[in-house]
């Protein structure tokens, strides 16, 4: 027989969204919106004819995103910033990490604090990839959530 197995209740968490952006984050022609609010964000995007919702949590949530779909992420607190293009699934959130800078003085790890496609790189190496990446591009803007703005920015 099994065990009496007790239901824990459900929580209901109202989500209220602070701002968002709209941007092409993998390059395939269609804009993703992702709204972010208290604990993280969500990214809706289109497969089919069906839209999707995939949640990041804010420790993986990008801070500034560029036209190109390029996000920088500060997972790794004030001493690193990582260049990540984001692959929204069904389901998932696939984080390619393109580019990846460790800027502590008097680094002791045996961890590259340099990277370009998870391959430790010099730091010369490393800035000249980023500029090539988003130099000369301006992060895009987030707007505040309100319905004037969803409509304004927000394309079908």
């Amino acid at each position: 027989p099994l065990p009496h197995i007790q239901s824990t209740p459900k929580i209901h968490m109202r989500a209220k969204w602070d701002r968002f952006i709209c941007v092409d984050l993998d390059q395939d022609g269609k804009k993703e919106v992702l709204a972010e609010g208290r604990g993280g964000g969500v990214v809706l995007y289109c497969g089919g004819e069906e839209v999707y919702m995939t949640v990041i949590t804010s420790q993986c949530f990008p801070y500034e995103i560029y036209e190109n779909g390029i996000c920088i992420d500060g997972a790794g607190g004030a001493f690193s910033t990582g260049y990540n293009r984001l692959y929204p699934a069904k389901g998932a959130m696939y984080i390619e990490r393109i580019a990846y800078m460790e800027v502590r003085e008097n680094y002791v790890l045996d961890i590259p604090p340099y990277k370009i496609m998870d391959k430790g790189v010099t730091k010369e190496e490393c800035e000249a990839y980023i500029e090539e990446l988003v130099g000369g591009l301006t992060p895009l803007e987030w707007h505040d959530f309100t319905e004037e703005n969803i409509d304004r920015y927000v394309v079908d």
